[in-house]
């Protein structure tokens, strides 16, 4: 019936968003999915304590609280009102924060660093020399109550 249809286009949606120009989550050498679902969860809790339909004051939204600038470096489809779509956006947040490590900070990629970025800019760490010390009590504070979710991994 219109259920199985409406799985099918989410399911495809979920596929031309994973596949559609955009590097998926790979493994790391040492045979983990990066970023892992306990760091999502942990994003997810902090950000909207699992409400899908979260609009911060600086305007991000969805169960991640993604701005529109980093959804549309990861995502080939429109910002609203995709973005309050759980699973796309959880799809967004894994690509944005792959691309914060593997693009952004390469070398100088720390849990840390991925963190304080993802909550205060990858622009602002980097005109503090990417020290984590320098960036916003907020950040700092989301830094901590995200790894003490996950478990600090």
């Amino acid at each position: 019936g219109n259920s199985g249809m409406k799985y099918l286009a989410q399911t495809i949606i979920v596929f031309v968003c994973l596949f559609g120009g955009v590097l998926p989550p790979v493994k790391a050498c040492m045979g983990e999915i990066f970023p892992s679902e306990a760091l999502v969860s942990a994003i997810i809790a902090v950000e909207s304590s699992g409400r899908a339909k979260a609009v911060s004051s600086a305007g991000c939204r969805g169960l991640t609280q993604l701005s529109k600038l980093a959804w549309n470096e990861v995502m080939n489809i429109p910002y609203l009102p995709n973005v309050y779509n759980a699973e796309l956006n959880k799809t967004a947040c894994r690509h944005y924060l792959f691309r914060l490590k593997n693009h952004y900070l390469k070398d100088r990629y720390t849990l840390e660093r991925l963190l304080v970025s993802w909550n205060g800019g990858i622009s602002l760490l980097r005109a503090v020399n990417y020290d984590c010390s320098k960036m916003p009590r907020e950040s700092k504070e989301f830094v901590h109550r995200v790894m003490e979710r996950a478990g600090a991994m």
